[in-house]
């Protein structure tokens, strides 16, 4: 057992042994994969891939590359290569292209499988390491494999699953090799570990935050042969990473020039990081560090509203009976604090889970930082640990465990299943409850349905395009035709701003209307020669991009197809202006 240091600064761990192969642990052993993976089952929806989030764009990854072609968007105007996302979950993807075009309903399975891999190893492995009894144990995989929002991302063919695989598997190979001191160890733990954070880092970009920590930590313990392997092994990923996404820039600049600009949010992270790394260049610091302090306190408002939103009973029962979500702001940035409080106090008090500081903080800290608002997916990776947390903060409390089941079976468990189990056949994306609607909100709705009829209809071989505000995200990421985003047409800066809630600069409402008209129209230079382009805006919401689209209808660069007093449906001319 690992020497203790000094308990104020030590995160050595000081794990028991793994409980004892009773009946009971067999049928934990066998039931959570299958559980897991008969929710994954039953859950999963293919009509609905390509809806929302960035599944689309994997999956045009995966198809690509399995066709043969590096990672190229059939997705988007002009067909561009898409380096943006890291290379391994989409790799995955591509095998099943070898024997042909899978159904997605083939690719779902298969996410099933890393779900229920990724659940049996933390409740079957990594907890009962962590000293974590049945009752415990019982109520984290319960909530887990019932949670709406966690499920909606871990079938949506996004790199979810995988990477919570992975990072398990990452956590489980470090336990591993620090039972004994590296001058006595086999070298299967570090190398394991070693090419379990390699795939995490090519599964998602963070981890290429996250693997210094671990790196820093194992030179701390005197692992210093690891650290040297662990080191090469995040060197080789950015390599693969940098070195692809230069081969794919200079193939979009070769073939469409202008495309880097008008794609910028899709191709590369250059989108992002630009917000402080434009300023920075021309020596700014004070607007660097306003946007920072800007964008960290967004974050951390926005990061526990978000978390608190996932336990917050009003929503679990809203939906349960029907309703769609509501925000509850107040209640869910107490329960955000309050949960993220527990959880953080849970595995400080218990040494072999202080290790686990080294996946959350860093974590946490570049989200917070990032230059888009802290949205519950953002915490889905890591919510295995903070349940871990939460679930040793109730020992503490005496006869807490005892209740623990029934309390999560009552305020989470039975309205999530109840949710989970009702299907809807048409599901209203707009996040909108049609029962609600007034007037004026029905003629919307029948709006969106016709949006969806003339999206369903358009010709994929004419390459029309759509652009549509986030209440018709939706829209612009089905299949079976390519589109995009409206929002990333405009102005980084307005962009982020408007993403983040923040005050927008005054005065420059013109100024990137016409850059956002320019964008529009590289992106037309782009399409067949028959190609057709399509803009939908939300008048409810965005005022700066309500303005420019009244502004290119005024002078005449739209023709208005139908509309409603929420919503208008354009076309744009052929012709330059």
């Amino acid at each position: 057992m690992i020497e203790s240091l000094n308990p104020m600064t030590d995160i050595s761990p000081n794990f028991e042994p793994p409980l004892k192969t009773s009946s009971f642990e067999w049928g934990l052993r066998i039931g959570v994969p299958l559980i897991a993976f008969f929710f994954a089952c039953f859950t999963m929806n293919a009509d609905i891939v390509g809806s929302f989030q960035d599944d689309a764009l994997y999956l045009d990854m995966a198809r690509s590359l399995g066709q043969g072609t590096a990672f190229v968007s059939e997705s988007l105007p002009g067909q561009p290569s898409l380096g943006k996302y890291p290379v391994f979950h989409p790799l995955l993807l591509s095998s099943f292209y070898l024997f042909g075009e899978p159904s997605i309903t083939a690719l779902l399975l298969f996410q099933s499988l890393i779900f229920a891999s990724f659940l049996a190893l933390l409740i079957n492995v990594i907890l009962p390491l962590l000293k974590l009894k049945a009752p415990e144990r019982l109520a984290i995989f319960a909530v887990l494999v019932s949670h709406d929002i966690f499920l909606q991302a871990m079938f949506s063919l996004l790199s979810e699953s995988l990477f919570c695989l992975l990072l398990c598997a990452q956590f489980c190979s470090l336990i591993q090799l620090l039972k004994k001191s590296e001058p006595n160890q086999n070298w299967t733990w570090p190398a394991l570990f070693t090419v379990v954070s390699f795939l995490a880092c090519l599964t998602r970009s963070v981890s290429l935050v996250l693997l210094p920590f671990l790196i820093l930590y194992l030179l701390y313990r005197k692992y210093k042969k690891t650290s040297v392997l662990v080191g090469l092994a995040l060197v080789l990923s950015i390599g693969i990473q940098s070195g692809l996404r230069q081969k794919l820039s200079a193939d979009n600049q070769e073939r469409h020039p202008h495309l880097k600009t008008a794609l910028a949010y899709y191709l590369d992270y250059s989108f992002h990081t630009g917000y402080y790394k434009d300023p920075l260049k021309e020596g700014d610091v004070s607007v660097v560090a306003g946007r920072v302090a800007e964008t960290v306190a967004s974050n951390s408002y926005y990061g526990a509203r978000s978390l608190g939103s996932l336990f917050n009973p009003m929503r679990i029962i809203r939906l349960a009976l029907g309703y769609k979500n509501q925000s509850q702001g107040g209640l869910s940035i107490f329960l955000g604090l309050f949960f993220l409080g527990a959880a953080f106090f849970g595995l400080y008090q218990d040494s072999s889970s202080r290790l686990l500081f080294l996946f959350l903080l860093p974590y946490i800290a570049l989200f917070i930082g990032w230059t888009w608002v802290f949205s519950a997916r953002f915490w889905l990776p890591v919510l295995p640990f903070l349940l871990l947390g939460v679930a040793q903060s109730a020992r503490k409390l005496g006869r807490i465990p005892r209740l623990l089941i029934p309390i999560v079976l009552v305020v989470f468990l039975i309205p999530h299943v109840f949710f989970v189990f009702s299907k809807e056949a048409d599901p209203d994306l707009s996040g909108r409850d049609p029962q609600t609607f007034s007037e004026g909100e029905r003629e919307y709705d029948a709006f969106e349905k016709q949006l969806a009829w003339l999206s369903q209809y358009s010709s994929r071989e004419r390459g029309d395009v759509f652009f549509g505000g986030f209440n018709s995200f939706w829209v612009a990421r089905r299949l079976d035709l390519p589109g995009l985003w409206l929002a990333s047409l405009a102005p980084r800066d307005s962009f982020i701003r408007k993403g983040l809630n923040l005050a927008p600069e005054l005065g420059r409402t013109e100024e990137n209307g016409e850059k956002a008209w320019g964008h529009l129209q590289m992106i037309q230079e782009t399409l067949p020669e028959n190609g057709r382009i399509f803009v939908q805006v939300d008048f409810s919401t965005s005022p700066e991009g309500r303005l420019w689209v009244r502004d290119w209808h005024k002078r005449g660069r739209l023709v208005l197809l139908t509309g409603s007093p929420f919503t208008r449906l354009y076309k744009v001319k052929k012709q330059k202006h």
